[in-house]
């Protein structure tokens, strides 16, 4: 790692520990260094040094850093013109990730990162013995402020559970909007969503909608039918939900993932159907 200096890497022999051994960070390492190689296509030591040498000496932002660094690894290769952070507007002290010409089209990029520990254990179970029994989690999925035009009640904790009362899919819009809140006003935005931890449903709950179910009786022979259908909350929706989200072009979901070998990549993009033009 060059980038970081011989004589700083000297002086700091713990780099990139955070409580982890150097043999679970290799596979990541060698993933910045790959991406790092690419962006050499597009932009001299100094360039790069400038925009990541302090991103990638705070360990405690470490995986953040290799992520937004794989962003714009994905978009070196078929961009003709590559800019890293860069202002929204030329008064603005609020900047956004990377400004590409892709087929002549400028794409501003937003990269954030979704850490989603909901099934970390925080309150544990102890039996009568005083032995550790295990751990009991619940969250809602369909936002409390939602359910009430839904006809839905919002759940009630049980004893002993960690509860969180706000779904994970209104998180991840509430992190859309705020990397919205950094791209500029017009043009194709795209916000490159790096999960950590977490399940990819739910983004597609915040883009959708949560699945919910009705059950339709008839009174005549006393029967019920189900009937699925999805909540009118998610961003890409033609209806006053989705308005805030009129100039987001398109997610792309993106995970990393080593279990001691090479890191395994995975990737899924959203368009926004409902993009004001």
């Amino acid at each position: 790692m060059h980038l970081l200096g011989r004589n700083w890497l000297g002086n700091h022999p713990d780099w990139p520990s955070s409580g982890k051994p150097f043999q679970w960070w290799s596979p990541w390492l060698g993933q910045l260094e790959e991406d790092l190689a690419i962006l050499s296509q597009k932009f001299t030591f100094n360039e790069v040094n400038r925009q990541y040498k302090t991103l990638l000496r705070d360990h405690s932002k470490l995986m953040q850093s290799v992520y937004e660094i794989h962003g714009a690894a994905l978009l070196c290769p078929v961009s003709s013109d590559l800019m890293v952070h860069v202002a929204r507007h030329p008064d603005s002290n609020t900047n956004f990730d990377y400004k590409a010409k892709v087929h002549g089209v400028i794409v501003n990029v937003e990269t954030k990162t979704r850490d989603d520990n909901f099934l970390i254990p925080r309150n544990r179970i102890i039996n009568d013995d005083g032995e550790y029994a295990g751990y009991f989690v619940e969250r809602e999925t369909i936002d409390p402020h939602d359910a009430p035009a839904l006809n839905a009640r919002a759940g009630q904790k049980a004893p002993g559970s960690q509860y969180q009362a706000t779904p994970e899919s209104t998180v991840l819009r509430q992190v859309l909007l705020e990397a919205l809140s950094q791209l500029p006003e017009d043009g194709v935005n795209i916000v490159f969503l790096a999960h950590l931890q977490g399940e990819r449903k739910d983004l597609e709950r915040a883009l959708f909608g949560t699945e919910f179910c009705r059950l339709r009786r008839d009174h005549s022979n006393k029967t019920y039918t189900p009937e699925w259908r999805l909540s009118p909350t998610g961003a890409f929706r033609p209806d006053e939900k989705g308005e805030p989200f009129r100039r987001l072009s398109a997610v792309l979901w993106f995970r990393l993932s080593s279990l001691g070998g090479p890191v395994a990549r995975a990737y899924n993009l959203y368009p926004n159907l409902m993009l004001r033009h």
